[in-house]
């Protein structure tokens, strides 16, 4: 299972109902996966997240805490020009890095990465292949996004 652990919208409205760490409690152990971004991840854990060291560190508390693999999603993070996503799994540790998204706003991106990883496993591939493949993927879509009402729309198409 990839769960991918919305709490609110790029928008900023919140979209659960439940406390972050009973979402985690009830939820995460049961998956193979978990994609939180910056946001989410910081309220996980309760700490500020400001660099790829920060992710690798909370990536992996939360791998500790709940058994899952966590692709932690750094498209939130401020200090860097790249789209640096940090994969935990195990002892292992996974800079996933691709260039930023020169697009202006853009909504649903992770999700598109969750869905995607999620296409390439029910293909049959390993999980981090499935990953590896995903982040490719999405990469490809912010290279040639279509302009819909002033949002980006990402091409499906692997």
């Amino acid at each position: 299972m990839v769960l991918d652990p919305i709490l609110g919208a790029s928008a900023g409205r919140g979209l659960s109902f439940l406390d972050p760490l009973e979402l985690a409690e009830g939820l995460f152990s049961m998956a193979s996966l978990v994609t939180p971004n910056i946001p989410e991840a910081e309220a996980f854990v309760n700490q500020p997240i400001r660099s790829i060291e920060d992710m690798v560190a909370v990536a992996s508390l939360i791998h500790d805490r709940y058994g899952c693999w966590v692709l932690l999603k750094g498209g939130h993070l401020e200090a860097s020009n790249t789209a640096p996503d940090v994969l935990c799994h195990g002892a292992d540790t996974i800079l996933l890095d691709a260039p930023r998204a020169t697009v202006g706003s853009v909504h649903g991106s992770g999700c598109f990465l969750s869905a995607s990883i999620t296409g390439h496993l029910a293909l049959g591939f390993e999980l981090l292949t499935a990953i590896k493949m995903a982040k490719e993927h999405i990469s490809a879509a912010f290279a040639d996004p279509v302009d819909v009402g002033g949002y980006p729309l990402l091409d499906s198409t692997p």
